[in-house]
């Protein structure tokens, strides 16, 4: 599985394949992406992705693809991760249930433009209890 990053050529109008990333981070996990975001400042990259029935939020330092050494990756596993979405406040935020399996809580990164154990992640970090997330 690869992630296939494309920008956008105002000149042509049009999408121009920017940077293909394998999902096969440094660590050596094989994952199946799923939710993908960027931090505000479009510097990091998050997506999360599966190995069997661990799930995990991968981090990329996305601004970096280019370099000559290949960016640095930081993961941390978090059960049940779905979709990612980046709200107005800069931090994103982690679905963590779907449709088959609603859960009542979601896990936020609270500074995404931020590498490593810095991005401040929080695991279930809000309960909408007795709502649930289906996505």
């Amino acid at each position: 599985m690869k992630i296939f990053a494309y920008e956008y050529d105002t000149v042509i109008d049009n999408f121009q394949l920017y940077k293909t990333l394998p999902t096969v981070p440094a660590f050596g996990l094989f994952l199946i992406p799923y939710g993908l975001e960027f931090s505000q400042d479009s510097n990091m990259l998050y997506y999360t992705g599966a190995n069997g029935s661990d799930i995990y939020i991968v981090q990329i330092q996305f601004s970096h693809l280019n370099d000559m050494n290949p960016p640095e990756g930081y993961f941390f596993n978090e059960p049940r991760a779905q979709s990612l979405q980046l709200a107005r406040n800069g931090k994103i935020y982690v679905s963590k249930g779907d449709i088959n399996s609603p859960y009542s809580r979601i896990s936020v990164i609270n500074k995404p433009e931020k590498f490593g154990i810095e991005c401040a992640f929080q695991r279930d970090a809000i309960n909408f209890s007795p709502n649930a997330s289906t996505k």
